[in-house]
C-alpha cells in the first residue's frame, strides 16, 4: 500500500513538470547542408531568448524522411537539454487514389516481365556461347564434304535463330524499360505533391538563467537524397593543357526545399560498413584441373595505342611536368570534402541540379593515331598524369575538343600515374585501306595453297598546317606449324614479329598524300580451312 502511494506521488509530480513545461514552437531556417552519396546532414539555426525555467523547445514541419537517432541540438551555455524526442504529426500523405493503385500495381507487373525477358536473354546467351565453343566436329577424321555442307547449315540456321530471338527479346526489353521509366515517374509526381512536412523535433530543455538573442543548431540525417559526380575534360586545342571540371549532379526528395544554403558534398557513403575484415585460416588442397573455352571477340572504333603512348607519356611529359595548385579541398581519412563558396537552392522537386565543386588544369601529350583496318578515321589521343581527385572520384565524362562535344567517356581510379583519352576526330586528314586486287593471288602448287596479300593505305593531309600521325596496322602470326606466314615488304614499318602488328611515323605537309603498302603471304594444306584475315 505505502509502495502505490510512492508511485502516484511520482506520476504526479511528473504530470505538474510537464504541466509546468511552456511549449514554445521555432521557426528555424536551413542554413547549411552537407550532401552525402546517399544521405544529407542538414543544419538549421534558430535564436533563443528565454528566462529561467522548464521549457518544451518544438521544431516543427521537418522532413518526412528525418533520420531520428541522427538528431543533434546545441544550445547556449546555461540551458541544459533533458531529451530530444522525435514524433510525426497527422499521416503524412493523402489517402491514395485508385488510379494510383493502378499505377503500382503496373508498375509491378512490367518489374516481373522485364525480369523474365532479362533472364531469357542470358538464357539465350549461355546457349550460344555453348554452341559456339564447341567447334570440333568429326573427330580425328574429319568429315565429307555433304556431311560438313550439313552441319555448317545446322550451325547457319541455329545462329540466325539465336539472333531473331535476341533481337525480339532486346525490344521487348526496351520497351519495358520505357514503361517502367514512364510509370515510376508518374509515381513521382504523385509523391511529390502529396508529400507533407508532417515530422517534428521535441527538446525538453531546463533554462539556469536567463538567455538573450543566444544562437540555437539543430542538426538532423535525412533521407531520398543523393548525388553523382561527373566530369567535364575540356581541350582549346592540341598542345594545351586539359582543363578538368568535376560536377555534382544533386537529386533529393527530402521534403524540405533547400533556399540559399551553404553546400558541402562529400564522396562519403555513409551505408557503407566501416569493418575491419578477419584473415581466416587459408587451407590448401588439390583441384581437379580446369579447362576454360573462350570465344575470340572482335573489337571496333577507336582504340589507342596504349604502350606506345604511355612510353610517350613517359619520355615527354614526367621530365618536365609542373603541377598545378589545387583548389581548397578538405580531405579526411575517409573521404574527400568540397565546400562551395556561393548559396545555392535546391528544391525538393526530385530531379538533377548541378553543382559545380572545384576544376583545374594539368598538361598533357597529343598523338593524332589512326588504326584504319578497323576505322578509317583519324583520332585525337592524349595522355595525362593523373591528380590524388582523379584517382579517388570516378565518374562518367563528357569530353570537348575545340568546343564541340565529342563523345563521353568514364574515368576510373588508375593503376597507374597515367590516363589516356580520345578526344575526338581529326577530320583534315582522310585516311583510306585497300587491298591491291591485282597484285593479290591465290594458286595451289601441290598439296600447299598459298595466298599472297597487298594492301595499301592511303593518307592525305587536307589542310595548311603539317600534321604529324601514327598509322597502326597488321599482318596476321600463326602459331600453327601447317600455317606459315611470309612479310614480303613492310613499305618502312616499324614490324612486331611477335604480334604481326606494323606502326608508321609520318609528317604530312600541307596538302601532301602519302601511299604506304605492305605484303604477306600465307601458305597452308589446301585441304583445310583458315579463318578468314
Amino acid at each position: 500500500m505505502k509502495n502505490s502511494r510512492v508511485i502516484m506521488l511520482f506520476m504526479l509530480l511528473f504530470v505538474l513538470q510537464a504541466s509546468a513545461q511552456h511549449r514554445l514552437d521555432f521557426d528555424s531556417k536551413i542554413k547549411q547542408v552537407n550532401v552525402f552519396f546517399n544521405q544529407a546532414l542538414v543544419e538549421r539555426t534558430s535564436t533563443l531568448n528565454l528566462g529561467p525555467g522548464s521549457y518544451q523547445l518544438v521544431f516543427g514541419k521537418l522532413s518526412p524522411f528525418l533520420i531520428a537517432n541522427s538528431v543533434e541540438l546545441k544550445v547556449p551555455n546555461g540551458v541544459v537539454i533533458q531529451s530530444v524526442t522525435t514524433q510525426k504529426v497527422g499521416s503524412g500523405k493523402e489517402a491514395k487514389p485508385q488510379e494510383i493503385q493502378l499505377l503500382e500495381d503496373s508498375l509491378e507487373r512490367v518489374n516481373n516481365e522485364l525480369f523474365l525477358v532479362q533472364a531469357d536473354l542470358e538464357s539465350l546467351q549461355l546457349q550460344r556461347e555453348l554452341l559456339l565453343s564447341n567447334k570440333q566436329i568429326g573427330g580425328a577424321n574429319g568429315l565429307k564434304a555433304e556431311e560438313l555442307e550439313d552441319v555448317l547449315g545446322i550451325y547457319s540456321a541455329k545462329l540466325a535463330e539465336f539472333k531473331n530471338s535476341k533481337l525480339r527479346l532486346a525490344q521487348t526489353e526496351i520497351n519495358l524499360i520505357k514503361q517502367g521509366d514512364a510509370l515510376t515517374q508518374l509515381l513521382a509526381q504523385y509523391t511529390q505533391r502529396n508529400l507533407s512536412l508532417n515530422q517534428e523535433i521535441i527538446a525538453i530543455v531546463v533554462v539556469e538563467k536567463a538567455v538573450v538573442n543566444a544562437p540555437m543548431a539543430l542538426k538532423y540525417m535525412v533521407s531520398e537524397v543523393n548525388w553523382m559526380p561527373i566530369y567535364d575534360v575540356r581541350v582549346n586545342k592540341i598542345g594545351a593543357p586539359i582543363t578538368f571540371v568535376l560536377k555534382a549532379n544533386i537529386t533529393q526528395s527530402s521534403g524540405e526545399d533547400w533556399q540559399d544554403v551553404r553546400l558541402n558534398v562529400s564522396d562519403v557513403d555513409v551505408h557503407s560498413q566501416a569493418v575491419m575484415p578477419t584473415l581466416e585460416p587459408y587451407f590448401l588442397r588439390f583441384e581437379q584441373p580446369r579447362v576454360y573455352k573462350t570465344m575470340e571477340g572482335t573489337y571496333g572504333g577507336s582504340r589507342m595505342d596504349e604502350p606506345r603512348l604511355m612510353e610517350m607519356m613517359d619520355s615527354a611529359v614526367t621530365t618536365n611536368l609542373t603541377y598545378f595548385t589545387p583548389p581548397e579541398i578538405f580531405r579526411t581519412p575517409t573521404g574527400i570534402n568540397f565546400e562551395t563558396s556561393v548559396p545555392y537552392s535546391i528544391p525538393s522537386d526530385g530531379r538533377s541540379h548541378q553543382v559545380e565543386l572545384t576544376r583545374f588544369e594539368l598538361p598533357a601529350v597529343f598523338k593524332l593515331m589512326t588504326i584504319p583496318k578497323l576505322d578509317e578515321r583519324l583520332f585525337v589521343n592524349t595522355a595525362v598524369q593523373c591528380n590524388d581527385l582523379l584517382n579517388q572520384i570516378s565518374a562518367e565524362a563528357n569530353i570537348y575538343y575545340e568546343g564541340s562535344f565529342t563523345g563521353a567517356g568514364y574515368i576510373n581510379r588508375q593503376e597507374n600515374d597515367t590516363m589516356l583519352f580520345t578526344l575526338g576526330q581529326e577530320k583534315r586528314v582522310v585516311v583510306k585501306r585497300s587491298k591491291i586486287s591485282d597484285q593479290s593471288s591465290k594458286s595451289v602448287f601441290g598439296g600447299t595453297k598459298r595466298e599472297k596479300s597487298l594492301w595499301q593505305i592511303q593518307i592525305i593531309n587536307t589542310s595548311s598546317e603539317a600534321i604529324e600521325i601514327e598509322v597502326l596496322d597488321q599482318v596476321p602470326v600463326s602459331n600453327d606449324k601447317e600455317i606459315e606466314v611470309k612479310v614480303l615488304q613492310t613499305g618502312g614499318a616499324l614490324h612486331e614479329t611477335e604480334s604481326g602488328k606494323l606502326s608508321w611515323k609520318l609528317k604530312l605537309l600541307p596538302k601532301q598524300e602519302q601511299k604506304l603498302r605492305f605484303e604477306y603471304e600465307i601458305s597452308y594444306p589446301s585441304g583445310r580451312l583458315l579463318n578468314l584475315f
